[in-house]
């Protein structure tokens, strides 16, 4: 018992005594794995809460265009891929999306996947169970898990390879996951933003990107303007950040 084992029988033991003590036992370890989902997911929503809050600033007609997609997008539960250039601000629009949405008050998980590794994304994303690969010494959740309830931003989609691709379909189609080490499916209720500066020719390429994968991802497109296009916002832009110096 000091060692961690949740109760023990003796014999000869009465077979409902048995059945009562494992069904106890399985009972306190799926509280104990939602105890440390919630924690996973506390942390998150601190972080996010003790972050500064970054603003989408922009008075030009082509920022007011963007403003006023991200107001009617916001409400719904709809997928939404953000286009544009790198330096466009692809971010802050799925920030303020989550900002306005339903989903507000739940986490907002960022994933930049043209960071991680083929091997390393499906840990990342769906989670793993101890001892799943070399140096998986505990159970983790993933992005999707800790995102419950909330928004999951996949920046930099158009990164991920093809055969990765297939996986994340998958997840979106059936609204589950499947941590790696494990054979049971976890349902997730997330709604996802995506981004990428894929340039359209190749994001509608089935070669480049799965063309289905795209159709789950954009239900909803916003493409945001280079400053170039924008040319009067820079004046707004100097304002707000030498007000912070």
């Amino acid at each position: 018992m000091k060692l961690g084992a949740v109760d023990f029988v003796e014999k000869p033991w009465q077979n409902e005594k048995l059945l009562a003590t494992l069904q106890a036992a399985a009972a306190l370890r799926r509280s104990r794995i939602e105890a440390a989902q919630l924690r996973k997911k506390n942390r998150e929503l601190s972080a996010e809460t003790a972050r500064p809050r970054d603003v989408t600033i922009g008075a030009s007609p082509a920022m007011l265009r963007v403003l006023e997609v991200i107001a009617k997008a916001a409400p719904t539960d709809a997928n939404v891929l953000i286009t544009g250039e790198n330096g466009t601000g692809k971010e802050l629009a799925a920030r303020e999306i989550h900002r306005q949405s339903q989903r507000s008050d739940a986490a907002f998980v960022s994933v930049d996947l043209g960071a991680l590794s083929e091997s390393l994304a499906p840990s990342d994303l769906f989670g793993h169970k101890k001892g799943a690969f070399t140096g998986a010494n505990e159970d983790r959740i993933g992005r999707f898990a800790s995102a419950g309830g909330g928004t999951l931003f996949l920046d930099e989609i158009g990164n991920i390879p093809r055969e990765f691709q297939a996986k994340l379909l998958t997840a979106l189609e059936r609204r589950e996951v499947v941590p790696l080490g494990s054979n049971t499916p976890i349902p997730i209720d997330v709604r996802v933003i995506s981004a990428t500066n894929l340039p359209a020719e190749k994001l509608h390429d089935e070669a480049v990107f799965r063309q289905d994968l795209l159709y789950r991802l954009n239900t909803i497109e916003l493409a945001l303007p280079p400053l170039r296009e924008r040319a009067g916002d820079i004046g707004l832009i100097v304002e707000h950040f030498s007000a912070d110096m």
